[in-house]
């Protein structure tokens, strides 16, 4: 008991329920500045320590390996070394390249060994020069840095060349789907594969070899997701294997915290979507909802400014945030000539 009033101890009513509602699906909305570092890795604590869970079934996924390591440090010192080392903790990317190389031999059917390599984005635009050349494709006007973009939108929609022809709207598209078709055999040729392909691969294994996905979620059981509202298709469908197993049975023991913010999204670009927040309450039934409403960071001021902005969205969850920082300045507005102008201005506001 004493330890659970220490790791609840500083925290608002909202984290405290998120720490500590450990059982079922759990989607925990969380601003800027509202604690939800802090809310994870005590909730993890308190798995370990309340709940007497073995830090071996636990698993958090960062979407940066910066951010990895902040969360494997802030739990070394609630929960120790050892533990901490027992946990999974990493990158969608990390996990599953990890999970390639345990499995193998079961990766034949992709063209793999299991001394495949994995290519960085320096490798990928070679390979992906050679398909342009390889299909006399004008370079200057179809560019290696164009292609290598499509193809990576391609394989985070979980579209394979064939079915990136089928639903290509441009003939730029459609370029692009035979460099990808030529690209992927290069990279077999090569026994590689590139970051995209960890996703999709771990995917397709783990649908293709339910058993092998039950031994993960076996080993597994409690799964947590930060910066939800940035996964793309791939990473999305890997947490809900996870959580539920490979049909609408809820195989899966569905102790899944995912993360996220509906109002904030950096990943677009790579197929992230906002709707992976929105529609996890219909993928996950029975999930508890907890809105981290209070800020640690901005005064009042800029959060109703912020707020004005962003509650225009359509897809988005009502919530108000609010902070106990107080009022603060009005929020105004300044036009600079020039960079160099914005830079003063701003060193010259700070100073003030």
């Amino acid at each position: 008991m004493m330890l659970e009033q220490n790791l609840l101890v500083g925290l608002n009513e909202p984290q405290r329920k998120a720490v500590t509602t450990t059982r079922g699906p759990v989607l925990i909305l969380a601003g800027p500045g509202s604690g939800k570092t802090r809310v994870i890795t005590h909730r993890i604590a308190y798995l370990v320590q309340h709940e007497q869970v073995s830090p071996w079934r636990i698993l958090a996924v960062t979407f940066t390996n910066k951010a990895a390591k902040e969360m494997r440090e802030r739990l070394e010192k609630l929960v120790g070394v050892s533990a901490s080392k027992e946990m999974t903790i990493g990158t969608f990317h990390a996990i599953c390249a990890r999970v390639l190389r345990m499995e193998a031999d079961s990766l034949a059917p992709w063209g793999l060994s299991k001394s495949f390599v994995i290519f960085d984005t320096d490798d990928q635009a070679t390979l992906i020069k050679r398909a342009i050349k390889e299909l006399d494709i004008d370079e200057k006007q179809y560019r290696a840095g164009a292609m290598q973009a499509m193809i990576s939108r391609a394989k985070n929609d979980m579209l394979g060349p064939e079915q990136m022809a089928e639903q290509a709207a441009k003939y730029v598209e459609e370029v692009a789907a035979r460099v990808y078709k030529v690209y992927q055999k290069l990279l077999r040729s090569n026994n590689a594969v590139d970051f995209d392909d960890l996703l999709m691969l771990t995917e397709r294994l783990w649908r293709r070899e339910p058993e092998l996905l039950q031994r993960y979620q076996r080993k597994w059981q409690y799964l947590h997701v930060d910066e939800f509202q940035d996964c793309n298709l791939p990473q999305y469908k890997l947490i809900r294997l996870l959580g539920y197993g490979t049909n609408d049975q809820h195989e899966g023991l569905g102790n899944v915290c995912v993360v996220g913010d509906d109002d904030q999204m950096i990943y677009s670009w790579r197929g992230a979507s906002v709707e992976n927040v929105l529609r996890f309450e219909e993928d996950f039934p029975q999930t508890k909802v907890v809105i981290l409403d209070q800020n640690y960071r901005s005064t009042q001021n800029i959060l109703d400014a912020a707020q004005h902005v962003v509650k225009r969205n359509l897809q988005r969850k009502d919530k108000k945030l609010w902070t106990a920082l107080g009022t603060g300045e009005k929020v105004f507005f300044y036009e600079a000539f020039n960079e160099e102008q914005e830079g003063q201005f701003t060193a010259r506001e700070i100073q003030r």
